[in-house]
């Protein structure tokens, strides 16, 4: 691991300085005030091994899959690619979905999945290029406890922040013990100040009181009870903001799929898939996608905040789903799952 300190006038222009040596995998080990609080001392980290894990998941190539190697035993490029599903706990419509779309002529078994997912599921990656010539967005991280919103947030401000552009951040999470604090220890360190809302009029009135993107930390709710939905829906509907599902990876593919359905009842369009550094199989977000009519948006690789989050396209999710990073065993036929 390697160690440095970055000195500046304010966090954001520490954090750019981060950025442009470490890169966008630097962590944050420390901060303080310094030349009688006119200046920012940042202590950021690297370590390479983690580097490496996530460069090797968000290539724009990917590289050879050790499913590619099936074809000696006989099988073909569809047979490689559903034993591959079969391990991530698939649902089994979207496999079949996957076998009809599967080119047999593509160069790599990795290619062919790519061309099937983009054919049988949606992408639509967070919309964070803020057109001066456009009202600002506002998004709202909705989703069951203990999906990673709050940590969810404040990438996404620290990726708005890093390019110049910092957030309005506001909370709704009053429920959760600690939850305010921790969002507020995150944006401090970017300089943003956490605002809070614990009603529909109190979100119109801070939503309304200034410019800029708005992101919208919500508390976690039951996705099975119609009336905390509901209640959900009309937090939202007043600020206009897009709810985006957010899920972690890893749970059971049957309650992904009624999550799915959820909140696609109150406008989700869009999921952004977190903690795939603690998951080893993929197929509860196939089946929330699948069953909510969702787009995959961006994923989250790391706990670490300055890691931030990732675009997700067809090449990518092939990736993960035939060579998961977290994988000790990759999804061959010795740990090819039986449904």
């Amino acid at each position: 691991m390697r160690l440095k300190s970055f000195t500046a006038p304010s966090m954001d222009a520490a954090m750019r300085r981060i950025r442009a040596e470490f890169g966008e995998d630097a962590v944050i080990v420390a901060t303080r005030p310094v030349n009688g609080r006119r200046e920012v001392c940042v202590t950021a980290a690297i370590d390479r091994a983690d580097v490496i894990s996530a460069e090797v998941a968000a290539a724009p190539a990917p590289p050879a899959s050790p499913v590619d190697g099936a074809g000696a035993e006989g099988d073909g490029v569809v047979a490689a690619i559903d034993r591959a599903l079969a391990y991530h706990r698939a649902p089994d419509d979207a496999r079949a979905r996957v076998r009809v779309a599967v080119n047999e002529q593509a160069s790599s078994t990795a290619e062919a999945l790519a061309g099937a997912l983009g054919e049988c599921f949606a992408f639509a990656p967070l919309d964070l290029d803020l057109d001066p010539g456009r009202a600002p967005p506002a998004l709202a991280l909705v989703g069951p406890s203990g999906m990673g919103k709050t940590v969810t947030i404040a990438k996404i401000a620290a990726r708005v922040a890093l390019a110049g552009k910092p957030p309005r951040v506001v909370t709704t999470d009053n429920f959760r013990a600690g939850g305010i604090d921790q969002l507020r220890a995150l944006t401090r360190l970017l300089d943003i100040d956490l605002e809070t809302a614990a009603s529909p009029r109190e979100l119109e009135k801070v939503a309304g009181a200034g410019d800029g993107l708005l992101l919208i930390d919500t508390a976690g709710i039951n996705p099975f009870s119609r009336a905390s939905l509901v209640a959900l829906s009309e937090l939202l509907d007043g600020v206009g903001a897009e709810p985006v599902l957010t899920l972690a990876a890893g749970g059971n593919a049957d309650d992904a799929a009624e999550i799915g359905e959820a909140f696609a009842a109150i406008g989700c369009a869009r999921l952004v898939l977190t903690r795939l550094d603690a998951a080893r199989r993929l197929g509860a977000a196939l089946a929330a996608v699948a069953s909510g009519g969702l787009a995959f948006a961006d994923v989250s690789l790391s706990p670490h905040v300055s890691r931030g989050l990732r675009p997700l396209d067809p090449a990518g999710l092939a990736r993960l789903l035939l060579c998961h990073p977290n994988a000790e065993t990759p999804p061959t036929r010795s740990c090819e799952a039986t449904q």
